[in-house]
């Protein structure tokens, strides 16, 4: 929780929505500990009946850590958890929303596979607008 509030500092205050989701049954979340200790995480949702996705729903990086490629290694991670999920039959995409401010996070999905979803998506805590950004993980309908 407090690796997910100083990550997130800049959108408002994320201990309580990190706690909300990690007690559904839904919800799962992976913990990279690059030299044995908790460098950042990513959290996933994910949803059935008519949307049949997943959402990601969180890659947070410790801030002392970001720009050495970690939250990359999280995304592809990521993908590749919910890639395994469609195989099997189960999920048509993984989206996630960001930022609009978030422009080094926009790229790194954008360059993982990600495009933006036109559309109003909502807001965080601190302001920020949604931007909603899907990976297609079926290639057909």
């Amino acid at each position: 929780m407090e690796l997910g509030a100083r990550a997130f500092a800049d959108l408002g205050d994320y201990r309580d929505i990190l706690g909300a989701w990690l007690t559904q049954d839904n919800v799962s979340a992976w913990i990279a500990e690059p030299d044995g200790e908790r460098r950042g995480f990513t959290v996933i949702g994910f949803f059935g009946g008519d949307d049949n996705v997943a959402d990601l729903l969180a890659i947070a990086v410790e801030p002392a850590w970001q720009s050495r490629g970690l939250g990359r290694q999280l995304l592809d991670h990521s993908v590749a958890v919910a890639a395994a999920t469609a195989r099997a039959g189960r999920l048509r995409e993984l989206r996630l929303c960001v930022a609009d401010d978030n422009f080094i996070g926009q790229r790194m999905y954008r360059t993982g596979g990600f495009h933006r979803v036109v559309g109003e998506f909502g807001a965080y805590p601190g302001g920020q607008r949604a931007v909603r950004m899907v990976y297609p993980l079926l290639t057909q309908p």
